[in-house]
């Protein structure tokens, strides 16, 4: 053999080479990215999370100290799987007071209000009424009226401590907390908005609520669909609100002050059998 060929065999055993090794470079690496752990990304940060969370709470709590808008209400309970709609106008008044007035074809079929501890609701069709004292009387809720304006405004505010605690699932933030011996776990969603609450009171209260969807208005976020329950499954509420105007001047929808003149006052037993024979002439 030439020198020319032997050097030209040399060429070629050596290209093999390289080839034999770039293949099995190759195998190497792909069978080291299919047998490799998947990596999952790590949730994110907390701070990122309670910025958010804080500008959108600081926001309704700025344009939200009092608040009408349109709500209709959809209830099931155990006995029934039909969800009768109402509609109505809702009152929100910081820190502690709402109006509930639910419209019928007669005029106003309830018309109730909780400010603080005191609760009246009036059935005006059948000149009955109730006024309360959740501090005194057994309702089985304690501040009504700080818990209702707090679910429907999403003012919840959690301590500095739970933020130093809050675990992560499914991509929302889970932070838990005592308030007044009522503990509350609270998700909220990756927009910084709450998603879920629930409070709860050992074994005699708990109360459950998801924010199913967010609506801007004049540039603040405010729940847009609210569904609640007692936790029993005793009684379900979904609420849609509309037409939602911040009030810089409340007028008529403060809460009442008093029963009106010609309504017989019930207490708690009687006013809910009366309510529930209303809600079933519907």
């Amino acid at each position: 053999m030439s020198p020319k060929a032997e050097v030209e065999d040399v060429r070629r055993a050596r290209a093999r080479t390289c080839v034999r090794a770039l293949g099995v470079a190759l195998l190497t690496l792909a069978l080291d990215v299919a047998c490799a752990p998947h990596r999952i990304a790590p949730p994110p940060p907390v701070a990122a999370r309670e910025a958010s969370f804080r500008a959108a709470l600081a926001a309704r709590e700025s344009r939200g100290q009092a608040v009408d808008a349109a709500v209709t209400l959809w209830a099931r309970s155990q006995l029934s799987d039909v969800w009768p709609g109402v509609t109505g106008a809702l009152s929100l008044r910081a820190p502690d007071a709402l109006r509930l007035r639910v419209a019928s074809v007669f005029g106003t079929a309830f018309d109730g209000t909780v400010r603080g501890d005191s609760v009246m609701a009036v059935l005006p069709a059948r000149r009955l009424g109730l006024a309360a004292d959740a501090a005194r009387d057994r309702l089985g809720l304690r501040r009504p009226g700080l818990l209702g304006f707090r679910m429907f405004a999403a003012t919840w505010r959690p301590p500095d401590s739970a933020w130093g605690s809050g675990t992560w699932s499914q991509g929302m933030l889970n932070l838990r907390w005592v308030d007044a011996g009522d503990s509350i776990r609270l998700e909220i969603g990756p927009d910084g908005f709450p998603a879920a609450v629930t409070l709860g009171r050992g074994d005699s209260l708990r109360i459950h609520a998801r924010y199913q969807a967010w609506k801007r208005h004049a540039g603040v976020a405010w729940p847009a669909w609210i569904e609640l329950d007692g936790g029993s499954g005793a009684v379900t509420v979904r609420c849609k609100i509309d037409r939602l105007r911040f009030v810089e001047q409340p007028g008529p929808g403060r809460p009442m002050a008093r029963l009106p003149e010609g309504i017989a006052a019930l207490d708690w037993p009687d006013f809910r059998r009366a309510l529930e024979g209303a809600a079933e002439s519907r």
